[in-house]
C-alpha cells in the first residue's frame, strides 16, 4: 500500500508539473476580464491573488509597475510557483507576507519610493519590505532587489530615521533568500527566533543602518557567502545607542553556520555621508552551542572583528580578520574572542585554529586553541594588503602551509581546495600553486552573434539603474539607463560553467567591436564619446576589479575596435592567474558616481589567442564553447 501511494503520489506531480501554466500581470494594461495571456494580461498581482488560485509549476511574469502593497501570498505547492519579473520589466511592491510553501520570487524590486504615502509610521525603521510568515516553508526569495530609496546621499539622520525600511524577515522554515541585493535599508536580512533552517546566501548588503545580516534567536541558520559592507551610523554615541553590526546573532541557539562571509566596514567605493564603524560577526547575547563560524574575511576599525560571548562545542576555523587599510583613526584592531556569557557563565567546549587576526582572545574551558596566527604585523604577511588583496604571500611561512588539517574546511572563502601546498594555510584563503578551477583549460573563445547567442551576458547591477539586451540581428545590442554605480557591468556567462575562465597569464587579450548609438548621455549631458572597460574578477568570488582598463568609443554610431592587454596585470597575479571578464560600458573605475544613458552594440566577442588575431590578421585559433539556449539573463 505505501508503494502505491508513493507512486500515486509521484503522478500528481508529474502531472502537476505537465499541466502547469505561464500567466502574464501588468498592472497598468491588464485586466480581471482577460485571460493571463501575453496579449491579454491581468492586472496587478495583489489583485490577481485575490481572485485567481495556482497550480503547482505555474509561472507568473511581471510587467512593469506598481504591484501591491500589504497582500498576502498563501497556498501550500508540491512543486514551486514561481513570481518572476516579465523580459525586461520591473515591477515593484512592497510589505508583502508570504504565508504558504514553495513559491519563488526573483528579479521583483521592493521599494516604497515611488508611492511615499504607503509609509505606515515614522520613525526608525518605517517597516519590512517582505515578511516570510511563520506558517511558510520551503519558500526561495532570489535575485531581488530591497531599498527604501534608490539614493541616500542628500539623506540627513532625521531622514534615515524617517524613511528607512528593513528588507526580509523570515518566520518560518526551510526558507531561502539567495543572490539579493540590499542596498539602503535598516536591517537587510534577519532569521527571527520562530525560524528554522533558513539559508541565507550571496547576498549582498550595502549603506545599512542597523545590522546587515541578523540571525535572533533562530536555529540552524546557514549565513553563507555574502559581503556586507557600509553602514550609515546614525546615534551621536553609538555606545550608549545602536551599533552597527555586519553579522549579528543573539539568543539561545544550536547548529547557526556562518561560512564565507566578506564582512567589511567600508569598502571605499563611493562617498557615504554617515558611514560609520562597525562591528563584524558578533554573538553577545544567550548562548552559541554547535556553530561554525570557518572561512569569513572580517576587515572593520572596531576591535570586535569575532566575537562570541557563551560559546559551546563551537568551532572558529580558517578566519582573517583584519584592521580597516589606509584608516588611521580607528577603535581597532580587530580580534578574535571568546568569553563568558554576560551573565558570567563559562564559554566551553571550542575549537580555534587555523585563524589569522590581530589578536586571539579566548576564555574557555577545555578548549583547543592552536595554528592561529595573531599579530599586529598581519597585513606585511599578505599579497597587497593596501590594495584589498588579502591573500597570503606565497613565501609567507607565518601562514603558508602553516595550518593543521584537523577540522579545517575542505575548500577556502572562494572554493579554493585545502590544501594547496604541503599544508594547510591559515586564514581564510588558500594560496594557489597553479590550476584553481576546472575551467581553466580554456584558452580562447569568439562570439559573432550571427547564429545562436552562445554568450550570457549578465548584467551585474548591485545599484540603481536599468540594464536590457539581446542579440539584435548579427550583434548584441546593450541598452542602460541611468547606470551608476562601479559594480554594473556584464559578465561573461556559459550554461554549465557559469563564466568565461581566462588563465590571463597565458591569454591576456580580450578584444570586441563596438558602437554607441548618437544621444549617449554622462550625467544628463550629451556626450561626444563614452569609456567602455574591462574587469578581472576572481571566478569564485574575489574581487578584483581594480586590475581595470578602459578605452573611449566615440558616440558617433560607427563600429571602433577594442582590444585589451592584461599582460601586465597577469605579471603581477603570477603564474597560472584565473580570471573571469567583465565589460563595462559608459564606466569608468572610481569616476565619482557618474550616470551613463544609452545603446551600445558589441560584435566579434574574442578572449585569448583568438582576441590577438583579430587586430594583427593572423589566423584565427579558438576553442568554441557548446551553445546555449537561454540567451540572456539579467538581474537589476
Amino acid at each position: 500500500m505505501k508503494k502505491r501511494s508513493f507512486i500515486l503520489t509521484l503522478v500528481l506531480i508529474a502531472f502537476s508539473v505537465l499541466s502547469a501554466k505561464n500567466y502574464y500581470l501588468d498592472p497598468v494594461n491588464g485586466s480581471l476580464n482577460n485571460d493571463g495571456s501575453s496579449a491579454n494580461p491581468w492586472p496587478d498581482l495583489a489583485t490577481v491573488l485575490l481572485q485567481k488560485n495556482f497550480n503547482d509549476g505555474d509561472t507568473l511574469f511581471l510587467r512593469s509597475g506598481y504591484h501591491g502593497f500589504g497582500f498576502n501570498i498563501a497556498g501550500d505547492h508540491n512543486t514551486p510557483v514561481v513570481i518572476t519579473a516579465d523580459k525586461g520589466a520591473k515591477p515593484y511592491m512592497l510589505r508583502v507576507t508570504v504565508s504558504g510553501s514553495n513559491w519563488i520570487l526573483e528579479n521583483i524590486l521592493f521599494t516604497p519610493e515611488w508611492d511615499r504615502g504607503h509609509e505606515i509610521r515614522t520613525g526608525f525603521e518605517n517597516g519590512t519590505l517582505l515578511y516570510l510568515g511563520t506558517s511558510s516553508h520551503n519558500n526561495v526569495i532570489r535575485n531581488c532587489e530591497f531599498r527604501s530609496a534608490k539614493d541616500t546621499r542628500l539623506w540627513s539622520i532625521q531622514n534615515w530615521r524617517d524613511s528607512v525600511w528593513s528588507g526580509v524577515k523570515d518566520y518560518g522554515k526551510y526558507n531561502v533568500i539567495e543572490k539579493c541585493h540590499f542596498k539602503n535599508v535598516a536591517y537587510a536580512i534577519t532569521a527571527t527566533d520562530k525560524a528554522y533552517h533558513s539559508t541565507i546566501s550571496e547576498n549582498f548588503v550595502e549603506i545599512y543602518s542597523g545590522d546587515g545580516i541578523r540571525n535572533a534567536g533562530a536555529n540552524a541558520t546557514l549565513i553563507a557567502h555574502n559581503t556586507v559592507c557600509n553602514a550609515v551610523e546614525l546615534d551621536p554615541d553609538p555606545y550608549q545607542g545602536n551599533h552597527e553590526d555586519g553579522i549579528q546573532g543573539w539568543g539561545e541557539t544550536d547548529s547557526v553556520k556562518i561560512l564565507g562571509n566578506f564582512v567589511y566596514s567600508d569598502m571605499g567605493v563611493d562617498t557615504i555621508p554617515l558611514i560609520g564603524r562597525i562591528q563584524g560577526i558578533v554573538i553577545f547575547d544567550g548562548t552559541t552551542t554547535d556553530a561554525e563560524i570557518e572561512n569569513n574575511v572580517v576587515v572593520t576599525d572596531h576591535w570586535h572583528g569575532i566575537t562570541i560571548l557563551g560559546a559551546y562545542n563551537t568551532k572558529i576555523i580558517n578566519n582573517t580578520v583584519l584592521p580597516l587599510p589606509n584608516v588611521t583613526n580607528t577603535q581597532g584592531p580587530p580580534w578574535i574572542k571568546i568569553d563568558k556569557t554576560k551573565s558570567g557563565v563559562s564559554s566551553s567546549g571550542n575549537i580555534v585554529r587555523n585563524n589569522a587576526a590581530s589578536e586571539v582572545s579566548i576564555i574557555s574551558l577545555n578548549t583547543a586553541v592552536d595554528h592561529n596566527v595573531a599579530s599586529r604585523d598581519l597585513p606585511d604577511y599578505l599579497q597587497d594588503y593596501a590594495g584589498w588583496n588579502f591573500k597570503p604571500k606565497p613565501d609567507n611561512v607565518q601562514m603558508v602551509d602553516a595550518g593543521s588539517a584537523q577540522d579545517a574546511p575542505t575548500v577556502d572563502i572562494l572554493g579554493v581546495k585545502r590544501p594547496q601546498g604541503n599544508g594547510y594555510d591559515i586564514g581564510a584563503y588558500e594560496v594557489t600553486n597553479g590550476n584553481v578551477h576546472s575551467d581553466s583549460n580554456i584558452t580562447s573563445y569568439e562570439q559573432n552573434f550571427d547564429n545562436v547567442v552562445d554568450t550570457s551576458f549578465w548584467a551585474y547591477n548591485w545599484a540603481g539603474g536599468k540594464i536590457t539586451g539581446d542579440r539584435d540581428g548579427n550583434t548584441f545590442k546593450y541598452v542602460t539607463s541611468g547606470l551608476n554605480n562601479y559594480y554594473l557591468g556584464v559578465i561573461l556567462d556559459f550554461k554549465g560553467k557559469k563564466s568565461v575562465y581566462l588563465n590571463i597569464e597565458e591569454n591576456p587579450y580580450v578584444y570586441f567591436k563596438a558602437k554607441v548609438a548618437e544621444g549617449a548621455t554622462l550625467n544628463g549631458t550629451p556626450a561626444d564619446s563614452i569609456p567602455i572597460g574591462m574587469d578581472l574578477i576572481n571566478p569564485l568570488g574575489d574581487n578584483i576589479g581594480y586590475f581595470y582598463t578602459y578605452t573611449t568609443i566615440p558616440t558617433d554610431g560607427n563600429w571602433h575596435n577594442c582590444l585589451f592587454d592584461f599582460n601586465e596585470i597577469a605579471s603581477k597575479l603570477g603564474v597560472n592567474s584565473i580570471a573571469k571578464i567583465r565589460f563595462n560600458p559608459g564606466k569608468q573605475r572610481n569616476d565619482g558616481g557618474k550616470t551613463y544613458s544609452g545603446t551600445v552594440w558589441i560584435d566579434d566577442f574574442k578572449v585569448g589567442k583568438a582576441a590577438k588575431s583579430a587586430i594583427v590578421g593572423a589566423p584565427i585559433e579558438s576553442v568554441q564553447i557548446p551553445p546555449i539556449t537561454d540567451k540572456f539573463y539579467a538581474t537589476w
